[in-house]
């Protein structure tokens, strides 16, 4: 995999997890009137590890960029 590919596919990754770390969030406005910041805090860490790991020429602290079928797999369940 290029360097341009990871740099392009990266961004898109991370709105995609952070999309999912918030959509409990938005899809149940009134229990997250108290959490907001917390929601939005976890959302950019998600956001950010994803970022990077898959932007990185070599696995971060969590690798799980090797198994891409698995991944699409395990956020298509999550959401």
């Amino acid at each position: 995999m290029t360097v341009i590919e990871r740099f392009r596919g990266a961004p898109i990754r991370s709105l995609c997890v952070a999309f999912l770390v918030a959509t409990p969030a938005l899809l149940f406005p009134e229990l997250a009137a108290h959490s907001t910041e917390v929601i939005v805090f976890l959302t950019l860490m998600a956001g950010i590890l994803t970022f990077v790991e898959y932007n990185a020429p070599y696995p971060s602290v969590v690798a799980f960029r090797d198994a891409p079928p698995v991944n699409r797999t395990r956020v298509l369940d999550l959401f």
